[in-house]
């Protein structure tokens, strides 16, 4: 059996820190690591930092979603059902709509935008598209705030879509 010097000890020890920093906090490396960290799920192994939040954290307001509903209704409701529920598209509310984007950034829904509405893919308008996100976060039981869901794709990356969690 090998036996390791302390110097030498201690450099592995520093490596195995910051390799496990790395995924712990979700932070890319440019070498080997990199490429496995690319290959875990997104949210599900990253620390809440102080930057990170979740649906349940308050992240849009009451009148942002009652502008959401209103767009909702006209570009969406063909589609997904004017109660969510689904009809030739996915329902939005509900198990299909946690299990589909659970540990997920809302970024991600945001960016389903390039394709929707199918008549008019983008052409919404980004404040339209985060209005419409606050109106399903709101018919999942996400509560309301007072600051609104900001239509920045950077700050989307940071909020994530999870289940309740247990008071």
């Amino acid at each position: 059996m090998r036996r390791w010097s302390l110097r030498a000890a201690c450099r592995m020890a520093w490596v195995l820190v910051v390799l496990l920093g790395l995924l712990a906090v979700g932070v890319e490396s440019p070498s080997v690591f990199g490429a496995m960290l690319d290959s875990l799920p997104a949210g599900r192994f990253l620390v809440r930092q102080g930057t990170q939040k979740t649906i349940w954290d308050r992240i849009y307001t009451e009148e942002q979603a009652k502008r959401g509903q209103e767009i909702y209704v006209r570009a969406c409701g063909v589609c997904h059902g004017d109660d969510l529920r689904g009809a030739d598209g996915p329902a939005l509310v509900g198990s299909v709509f946690s299990v589909r984007w659970r540990d997920e950034p809302v970024a991600r829904i945001f960016g389903t935008r390039s394709t929707m509405p199918q008549d008019n893919p983008g052409g919404l308008g980004a404040q339209a598209y985060v209005d419409i996100i606050s109106f399903v976060l709101k018919a999942n039981g996400s509560p309301a705030g007072d600051v609104e869901l900001p239509p920045d794709p950077e700050r989307l990356e940071r909020i994530f879509i999870t289940e309740k969690p247990a008071r």
